[in-house]
């Protein structure tokens, strides 16, 4: 079985879509504010694979310590994957 590769791209929510832009999903619980349906152009709003809320105020909490140096790259994708572990199903839905 040869694997394909598939380009992701990331775009903030808020800009534009453009025609170029292939399917567009959203990761996030709650939905954006200020923004319609419509106007976001969303193919896919995956809410069950976002970062949970403890993830979410743990990784602010680490920014306001980390704001004077870099923060470590590898960590809140660690700390994600993690949750996806914990879950496989989360991750089962991107296939």
């Amino acid at each position: 079985m040869t694997k394909q590769k598939v380009m992701v791209a990331l775009k903030r929510v808020y800009d534009e879509s453009a025609p170029g832009d292939g399917t567009r999903v959203l990761v996030e619980r709650l939905w954006p504010r200020g923004l319609s349906r419509e106007r976001a152009h969303i193919d896919l709003w995956l809410k069950e694979i976002a970062p949970s809320r403890e993830l979410r105020t743990w990784f602010g909490a680490f920014q306001c310590r980390c704001a004077a140096r870099p923060a470590a790259p590898g960590r809140v994708t660690s700390t994600n994957g993690w949750e996806t572990r914990k879950t496989p199903a989360k991750g089962e839905q991107l296939q």
